[in-house]
């Protein structure tokens, strides 16, 4: 596909996911089809800025459907770099951050009004929280033909756990961070080590789990239904004969 999808997610690990199970999943799709907007990356160093919820959320606020609008026709400016050559946008968060009492007080959404005991719940009330920041005054109904917003139950973890070994319910897991650790060296038949707690977050870490992970992609549809949720939105969004 030509034009690209402009990706805001919590963190470099995120990014190099959705880099390798996304194309996975919708083979018209190619690791270069992504355009990474959040997190930032260090044009001298290669790095990418550090992640978290709050990034997403300032990036939101910080470019307003306005603006997010003149940067699908072009950008701001002849000559704009990189970073505005796309034509849709993914906001991805993750539901693991539902029960912070900071993430709940930056915006008006009551979390009591959704059932958070439930996946469902959990991401149905990220998403409204995303939409807030998004549009504040509103949303603009054009925006939705080209803006996809979109949650990891209860992270993108979660994903590459399914996988790489079969789990009931995975979208129920609390401590993905561990089950991917465990679902890692059990996959490769190797002892899980006694002291570690998980993985850490290193992009090239995640490529290699992620590139195993997408052999199995038809699996973590089938047992994650927010990431096929995630690629039925993006098949949609897309023109016909680019993701569908």
């Amino acid at each position: 596909m030509d034009d690209k999808i402009g990706v805001v997610a919590e963190g470099p690990t995120d990014l190099v996911a959705l880099q390798i199970l996304l194309p996975a999943a919708v083979p018209e799709l190619k690791q270069d089809s992504f355009c990474f907007l959040q997190p930032t990356m260090d044009r001298t160093s290669g790095e990418h800025s550090d992640g978290g919820w709050t990034k997403i959320q300032k990036w939101c606020l910080s470019n307003s459907p306005a603006l997010r609008k003149r940067m699908i026709s072009g950008g701001l400016f002849a000559g704009d770099p990189i970073e505005y050559d796309w034509k849709y946008l993914l906001v991805l968060i993750d539901t693991d951050i539902c029960d912070q009492i900071e993430f709940q007080r930056q915006s008006d959404v009551n979390p009591g009004d959704y059932a958070l005991s439930e996946p469902s719940g959990r991401a149905a009330y990220v998403k409204e929280v995303l939409r807030r920041w998004l549009w504040p005054d509103g949303v603009v109904a054009d925006d939705l033909s080209w803006t996809l917003l979109a949650s990891a139950v209860e992270a993108i973890e979660t994903w590459l756990v399914v996988g790489l070994l079969d789990r009931d319910e995975p979208e129920r897991i609390k401590d993905v961070g561990k089950e991917l650790l465990v679902a890692d060296h059990v996959s490769r038949g190797r002892k899980v080590p006694e002291t570690a707690k998980r993985i850490k977050k290193r992009p090239e870490r995640y490529a290699k789990i992620a590139k195993r992970a997408a052999e199995r992609i038809e699996n973590i549809k089938s047992h994650c239904p927010h990431f096929a949720e995630l690629v039925d939105g993006l098949l949609t969004m897309l023109p016909e004969g680019d993701g569908g």
